[in-house]
């Protein structure tokens, strides 16, 4: 029989429990669980709630009613994601059934170019499965429209189940469309870091896998952009300045503007990509502006590309075209490998199709780089390497321990190593094009003006130098073909002397099947280039100017290669 103490007990515990569980259902979760500044992103409605609070302070609904509990007393900054989304969200492989198909358009991108991201975005290493935009009338097209400052990092994007697919218009990235820098007097900052993206993006003008475009809409301010240690795969499709990374990238207009800041460094690319002009496996077009503070504001730096770049002109494995011709503007392009094949028209490179240095005193620095795809063009411009370099005025480009092994074909102005290196100064030449210590390993066919090392220089009042190079390469070629260089054109110096100077360059005579190179150099047979170590066998000094730390001699069935 149940006293009334047990009674009594029996009722305060049932009291207690009900208590408890009617604080529990009416206590929602925090946002920022872990107070670290970061709106925790759990589900789709999550990701997409992200549009009603671009700078990431809260949780914020459509009605506009803001959730930061958890938050630290800094306040929140962006999103994190907790665990991996799959826009398949009945997991049912039929895109039409998706709750994010919107009529066929798919994914409705984050932010736009008048209310762009401004947060942090921390993917945790998490993957979004199966993302699907289709919005081709549309510009700033992604996962993100547009991102104004901020950083996206640690996110996977993969269509393993169901390829991912991101169409739209112009500035169309598979995770932002655009990058912007708005106002005035501002300092913008865009950081991708350690970030897999598997997919396909298609576009019109300024398409790539990560990112559309970097652009400034203001005339003087800085705009900084970080790219590291991200893997990119799929195809890309667009018209103008398509990459595999970023299809343009492009600083604040006017001199007096503070500029670009780029940093490109130890990504991998491994894709697909075609489109008209200005097609790159990292980026398609990038215009480098000046800088005051004495740094190298703009770097491409060891990263890879492989796969395959088909363009109609300015294609390139590695970049379609690079600009240097604001006030004192900066670049260097160091230590990159690209085993794409690329196809085109003619300014065909298997490392950059263009390279422009023109003005007050840009300089660029392309060194230790290496492509190993056949680059293959049908008219004129095409090199191992680079196909056209175009300098002007006072300007420096130096391209130094550089070499290409893939064959090269085209019409006019096609070498191994370099297609053209025209240059034109209208003043007293200040600074020079340098060529040293590179080699090209590549057959080289065209029809004229065909060499292989350098397909052609065409210089008038501005000097080059091509130092401690050799090719080995077959040539054909029907007119102005040479072993190593196949034509020199030079008006000289304001007082008529030579400004092309070739010097310790040579080619392999059997292989190449030339015994003549313009350039006034000396070819030699393939025994005789592969012998430096044993000094009895070869013609004395052949490689005695070429330094022994950039150069590794290897025995007598070698030929040199760089360290």
């Amino acid at each position: 029989m149940s006293t009334y103490l047990d009674n009594f007990s029996r009722l305060r515990y049932t009291g207690i429990f009900c208590i408890l569980a009617l604080a529990s259902a009416g206590t929602q979760a925090t946002v920022d669980s872990d107070s670290n500044g970061l709106i925790e992103i759990n589900n789709l409605n999550d990701l997409y709630k992200i549009r009603y609070n671009l700078e990431g302070t809260g949780m914020t609904d459509a009605s506009g009613n803001t959730d930061s509990s958890g938050c630290p007393n800094s306040g929140c900054f962006g999103y994190e994601l907790t665990r991996d989304l799959n826009f398949d969200t009945n997991d049912n492989g039929i895109t039409t059934d998706d709750l994010y198909w919107n009529s066929g358009a798919g994914w409705d991108p984050i932010g736009s170019a008048e209310a762009p991201f401004n947060a942090e975005f921390n993917g945790h290493d998490h993957t979004l499965y199966n993302l699907y935009i289709d919005r081709t009338g549309e510009d700033n097209i992604g996962l993100f429209a547009a991102m104004s400052n901020g950083r996206i990092y640690n996110v996977t994007i993969d269509g393993s189940s169901r390829e991912v697919s991101v169409a739209g218009n112009n500035n169309t990235g598979v995770l932002v469309g655009s990058l912007l820098s708005l106002d005035d007097e501002q300092i913008y900052t865009f950081a991708f870091e350690h970030n897999i993206i598997s997919g396909n993006v298609s576009g019109g003008n300024n398409v790539g896998l990560l990112a559309g475009s970097l652009r400034s809409l203001a005339n003087y301010n800085d705009h900084r952009l970080i790219v590291t240690d991200n893997q990119l795969s799929g195809t890309v499709d667009g018209l103008d300045r398509v990459a595999g990374v970023v299809g343009y990238i492009n600083g604040p207009d006017l001199d007096s503007a503070t500029g670009l800041t780029a940093s490109i460094s130890d990504n991998q690319v491994s894709a697909v990509i075609s489109g008209d002009n200005y097609v790159g496996g990292l980026a398609g077009h990038i215009d480098v502006t000046q800088e005051y503070n004495g740094d190298d504001k703009t770097s491409m730096t060891s990263n890879s590309i492989s796969g395959n770049i088909t363009g109609t002109i300015n294609v390139g494995g590695l970049i379609g075209g690079l600009i240097a011709n604001q006030y004192n503007a900066k670049a260097k392009v160091l230590n990159n490998i690209s085993t794409a094949s690329v196809d085109g028209d003619g300014n065909l490179g298997g490392l950059i199709g263009y390279l422009e240095s023109d003005g007050d005193f840009p300089s660029v620095v392309i060194a230790n780089n290496s492509a190993h795809g056949n680059v293959n063009g049908l008219r004129r411009n095409v090199g191992g390497l680079i196909g056209l370099i175009s300098i002007a005025n006072s300007s420096s480009i130096n391209t130094y321990q550089n070499y290409a092994t893939g064959h090269v074909s085209g019409s006019r102005s096609v070498g191994g190593l370099m297609g053209h290196i025209y240059s034109f100064s209208t003043s007293w030449p200040e600074v020079v094009t340098n060529v040293t210590d590179s080699f090209a390993y590549g057959k080289v066919t065209g029809t004229a003006m065909v060499g292989g090392l350098i397909g052609y220089i065409d210089e008038a009042y501005l000097s080059i130098y091509v130092s401690n190079t050799y090719s080995i390469g077959q040539v054909n070629g029907q007119s102005d073909t040479g072993g190593l260089i196949g034509r020199i054109d030079t008006l000289g110096d304001f007082y008529g002397s030579d400004l092309t100077n070739v010097s310790a360059s040579y080619w392999d005579t059997l292989r190449s099947g030339k015994s003549t190179s313009a350039g006034d150099e000396t070819g030699y047979n393939t025994r005789t280039l592969k012998c430096p170590t044993a000094p009895g066998e070869c013609v004395s000094g052949l490689y005695s100017g070429w330094s022994t730390t950039v150069w590794d001699f290897g025995t007598s069935s070698d030929y040199p290669v760089l360290k």
